[in-house]
């Protein structure tokens, strides 16, 4: 089960918001271990879990336990976060592997589980790097940057959030924008993209692509066969298949169209 009460303790207050622990680095990296854990025992469900992971990250790069850094192989030369001009997958395997390292940890792919905290690290910076960027991590007047119940969203720049995903901040409202795990990610891809960043971070589909692409030339592969594999129920499958598609679509166009500026809605259109 994961535990959630001390939470707010390790990152320097208790229950009624007083300062009792200052984070170390010592604190850091067992609380991130800890998190990347709790993110795999979780399945990745719990949505501030996988936010406190980032706020540990942003805030062992801001306190200089660590810093991100790309070596190049060609000339050995040094690169720091903002000297980079691409972030491509290159150079998030090279950060995970960093990371590692601070954390005092090797994890291999070989092995199941340390693959799922591989994977849970490697979300967790991609979603970091532009904040870390752009400073963009916001705290209340009690200086708390996790916020809302189980600490299920942080404080997020509202600039920021509106150049990179206006649907979020609609108008530019919000000084400080209150996200979960998801939007900040979400935020996060359109930022790589607005900046050319190159941040797709992915060689390969996911489970969900490599899914429907199975299922597309199963499909076709049977329809040429006078749908031989068909039974009574095929066709009222076929029809829920279709009405989620046609839904899952709209939604993902929304959430696409949120992620772009007016402007370049507009030259959409024209074109």
């Amino acid at each position: 089960m994961i535990k959630f009460k001390n939470i707010n303790k390790l990152y320097g207050f208790n229950h009624i918001n007083k300062k009792v622990v200052k984070m170390d680095k010592k604190h850091n990296i067992t609380q991130t271990l800890e998190t990347i854990n709790n993110v795999v025992v979780g399945g990745q469900k719990l949505s501030n879990v996988r936010l406190t992971a980032v706020d540990l990250i942003m805030t062992a790069h801001d306190k200089k336990f660590m810093a991100f850094s790309y070596q190049e192989k060609k000339d050995s030369k040094i690169l720091t976060l903002a000297q980079l001009n691409k972030i491509e997958n290159k150079h998030i395997r090279y950060f995970v592997a960093q990371y590692q390292n601070y954390l005092g940890v090797e994890w291999v792919n070989s092995d199941k589980d340390q693959k799922a905290k591989i994977e849970a690290l490697k979300d967790s910076i991609v979603a970091s790097i532009p904040i870390i960027l752009e400073e963009a991590r916001e705290q209340n007047k009690k200086g708390q940057s996790l916020v809302g119940a189980n600490n299920s969203r942080m404080l997020i720049n509202g600039e920021y959030v509106f150049n990179n995903y206006e649907a979020l901040n609609k108008n530019n409202t919000l000084d400080q924008v209150p996200l979960n795990f998801s939007e900040i990610m979400r935020v996060a891809r359109a930022y790589y993209k607005n900046k050319n960043l190159g941040g797709s971070t992915k060689t390969k589909d996911n489970a969900l692509d490599s899914m429907i692409k199975r299922l597309t030339v199963m499909i076709n592969k049977d329809q040429e066969n006078d749908c031989d594999s068909s039974s009574q129920w095929t066709r009222d499958n076929m029809i829920k298949l279709t009405n989620a598609c046609n839904t899952y679509i709209s939604t993902l166009k929304k959430l696409q169209e949120g992620a772009t500026t007016k402007e370049q809605q507009a030259k959409r259109k024209i074109a």
